[in-house]
């Protein structure tokens, strides 16, 4: 049974069922991408009548297509995953642009194909996800630039975040000050510790509108410095018991340090006028004197009886005098405003300066009746002031060369920091390089030898080979992270991959030891999608499960995945291993060390992954944590918080096939494709040739840049795969040529390279590469990476190059 479209196209009855859908559906002949029928929606959300609509192309609704794929291209992704998701740009009737999601999938019916499509309107979030990541960039930029530093303290738990620059003021390194309070209590001074707890507890129970106390505090190097500490609570329970407080640290020593100076000024100052007093007079607006104080007598033997009431010129004093304190008195009366000066005086003690500050002084209706007069023999002070100034000059001489010597050990320290850096990828690609030279041909000599011992033999050097790569990574994990260079990768995926590929990881390991590894996900998980890094979550993840299958000789390992409120994921591994001391269990997370010394020489490792694992899932808003007794196994867990996504039925995956698996796959579909490789370094060059050749590959080989891009030059390849450190020119070098001009303009480049930074893909992207592997190869993703590019060509969006491997 079917209903008739506009064109008389016979369409499924069964789609009626969507016509009062709010999202936007439509019909379309895969073909010629023509809409054979659509809901309502389809046209009322863009402001389109339907014969706007149907029978004309789906790509036609498209705000911008310059640049986008062919429909046959499009119609073959299509039918090649069960649902096709993107996120596009759709024109309104109106103009503005309207944000869709779009779902696609093959529908048949009565033996004939079609695409239904679904389009939901995402304009709202597409804009709020916008904002929220500017708002993030925003809050973390203010983070790291403040002055001051913050603290965000956990009331129940007594665990305290610090802020990276908070520990920089204090001395400390990111890792080295504990997150707890009594860190932070130990550090006070004892004299102001009572004082600090006083006003805090008062805070806390409401006696006070927020915390503030200003107190000594111990930095890294044992010495006292004057820091204002200010908060607030900012989260109760619901017996409104205090739950959560941050605040603000600010240094105030060289405040502190500014105040006494003033202090010391200023009783500088309060001794000078004792010892000189002033001289204060009031005097009416015809200059008759209301007041005069009895320390006249410093400047004039008239007494001051014989003053009051009396003009200067009644006073008989001289003519200069008297036209001084004439146009002063005038000047204050037309003004309204205050007037200084300062004049030469004859007094008992000799001739004086005078310094003279003549204020007005106003009647209720604000008419200026009388001004005040204060006067001040400055003769000494004058003297004090050029003393002062010199004083002045030699300390801003001071700051100077103090400003001028931090910016120099700020130069220094900078410089250090980049040599670091530069150290680390030296070091990165010195050791990785002979690392694949050993694993590569270990593999490839593997696959040649019947005889057991020495297959045993290869895979015991593969082993050990696989263990120090690991030891590597996890050296530069750590300083990436100790130099804040680490960085998350938003992706969407699920969780059963995930712990699939953790199982299989480290199955084997289980095995030998004749341990049962199991994994239950919560059935409010199953199929659920998300947001977030999977390439780090199994790496923690991976962590844990290693070590306890490490320090379990009986039983087995379980892990347990459950949901917390606000899309918090709790992760728990169960082992029925060794347990852990509680006096080991801080120390189970610091960099470099491990519970027992001499277990940790026993079962191998070098105290990184744990450390490592923390800083990951605080980078993921979660924290990390061990419930442990000795002899009775452990329960190691960690929490993550992660971004629910729209679930995509059969959402694909990473391929899990093996090497050979996938090497077959390349053999029948691809065999004989031309591949350019270009690697200076022989053993490498060697090894990566015969990987392809196996696939079935025709390989032509470069041992520099400049002949790599003279090959480029000569022919079109299906593939280049190019080492980023040749000599006469580097791989990003000759891929910017390529993409410049010639017949591989088009062709998809893989990177290898021995660095694992992130610098390094921002340049690869930037140079035009398509895909990135890290050395040691490993084979299995050299295979997927090769077959996929071979299949799909230069096709994923620009600016997003496909990264394999940890890094």
């Amino acid at each position: 049974m079917a209903v008739e479209s506009s064109d008389t196209v016979a369409v499924p009855a069964a789609l009626t069922l969507f016509e009062h859908l709010a999202d936007a559906v439509y019909l379309l002949d895969p073909e010629t991408s023509r809409i054979v029928w659509g809901n309502r929606a389809a046209w009322e959300s863009l402001g389109l009548s339907a014969a706007e609509v149907l029978d004309h192309s789906v790509l036609s609704l498209q705000m911008d297509v310059t640049g986008a794929p062919q429909w046959s291209e499009i119609a073959a992704v299509i039918r090649s995953m069960p649902c096709y998701t993107f996120v596009g740009r759709h024109r309104h009737a109106a103009g503005h642009e309207v944000a869709v999601e779009v779902n696609t999938t093959r529908f048949f019916d009565q033996g004939r194909e079609y695409f239904l499509s679904a389009a939901r309107d995402v304009t709202r979030r597409v804009a709020l996800e916008a904002e929220l990541k500017s708002r993030e960039k925003q809050l973390w930029f203010a983070l790291n630039e403040a002055m001051d530093g913050l603290w965000d303290w956990d009331i129940p738990s007594s665990h305290v975040f610090f802020s990276p620059q908070l520990k920089r003021m204090l001395g400390y390194g990111p890792d080295e000050m504990a997150p707890d309070l009594a860190t932070w209590a130990h550090n006070i001074h004892p004299d102001d510790a009572a004082r600090v707890q006083h006003l805090l507890d008062q805070h806390l129970q409401g006696r006070r509108a927020r915390y503030e106390a200003e107190y000594r505090l111990r930095n890294r190097n044992g010495q006292y410095v004057w820091v204002l500490d200010r908060g607030r609570v900012c989260e109760r329970d619901a017996q409104g018991v205090p739950t959560r407080a941050v605040g603000m640290v600010q240094n105030v020593t060289q405040e502190r340090e500014a105040r006494a100076a003033l202090q010391r000024s200023e009783m500088a100052q309060r001794t000078l006028i004792a010892a000189l007093p002033d001289v204060i007079m009031r005097l009416d607006s015809e200059g008759r004197h209301l007041f005069v104080s009895e320390n006249i007598a410093t400047l004039t033997p008239i007494p001051v009886s014989a003053i009051l009431g009396r003009t200067h010129e009644e006073l008989g004093l001289p003519e200069d005098q008297c036209r001084y304190w004439n146009d002063t008195l005038a000047e204050v009366l037309r003004s309204g405003e205050p007037q200084e000066s300062s004049f030469e005086i004859d007094t008992p003690r000799g001739r004086r300066t005078v310094s003279c500050r003549t204020v007005p002084e106003r009647d209720i209706d604000g008419t200026v009746s009388s001004v005040l007069a204060i006067c001040r023999d400055v003769t000494e002070r004058r003297r004090a002031q050029a003393e002062l100034a010199r004083h002045r000059d030699h300390l801003e001489e001071l700051v100077a060369q103090r400003t001028a010597a931090l910016s120099q050990a700020m130069a220094a320290a900078e410089s250090a920091n980049r040599a670091k850096s530069r150290f680390l990828a030296n070091m990165s690609h010195e050791l990785r390089t002979p690392l694949g030279a050993i694993i590569g041909t270990a593999s490839l000599a593997r696959e040649r030898v019947t005889d057991p011992a020495l297959r045993q033999q290869l895979d015991t050097m593969q082993q050990a080979s696989q263990h120090l790569l690991g030891l590597i990574s996890d050296i530069l994990d750590l300083s990436k992270i100790e130099a804040e260079r680490m960085v998350l990768r938003d992706a969407m995926f699920e969780l059963e991959p995930v712990l699939d590929s953790v199982k299989r990881l480290a199955g084997t390991r289980a095995q030998e030891k004749g341990l049962l590894l199991q994994h239950t996900l919560a059935p409010a998980l199953e199929g659920s999608t998300w947001m977030g890094d999977a390439l780090r979550l199994k790496q923690v993840l991976l962590n844990l499960v290693d070590n306890a299958i490490k320090f379990t000789a009986h039983g087995g390992v379980q892990v347990f995945v459950q949901l917390l409120p606000e899309d918090m994921l709790r992760f728990d591994v169960v082992d029925d291993g060794i347990g852990v001391t509680p006096a080991d269990r801080e120390r189970l997370f610091r960099p470099f060390e491990q519970a027992d010394d001499v277990a940790g020489h026993r079962h191998g490792g070098t105290g990184l992954g744990l450390a490592i694992a923390r800083e990951l899932v605080r980078m993921m808003g979660g924290d990390i944590g061990v419930d442990s007794e000795p002899g009775r196994g452990s329960r190691f867990w960690f929490t993550v918080r992660l971004r629910r996504a729209s679930r995509l039925a059969g959402m694909p995956t990473l391929p899990t096939s093996d090497g050979p698996g996938l090497r077959d796959t390349l053999s029948r579909d691809f065999a004989g494709s031309a591949v350019l490789l270009a690697e200076d370094d022989p053993v490498s060059r060697e090894i990566c040739t015969e990987l392809l050749q196996r696939a079935g590959l025709v390989v032509t080989t470069a041992e520099d840049g400049e002949t790599a891009a003279t090959l480029a030059a000569q022919r079109a390849y299906a593939l280049v795969v190019m080492d980023m450190q040749m000599p006469r020119r580097g791989g990003l070098e000759v891929t910017a040529g390529l993409r410049a001009a010639g017949p591989n303009q088009h062709t998809p480049v893989v990177a290898l390279t021995a660095n694992a930074f992130d610098d390094d893909r921002q340049r690869c992207l930037d140079a035009g590469m398509d895909a990135f592997l890290t050395k040691p190869i490993d084979i299995a993703l050299l295979y997927a990476t090769v077959a996929r590019l071979l299949a799909t060509g230069r096709a994923q969006a620009p600016g997003t190059l496909s990264a394999c491997g940890r890094a």
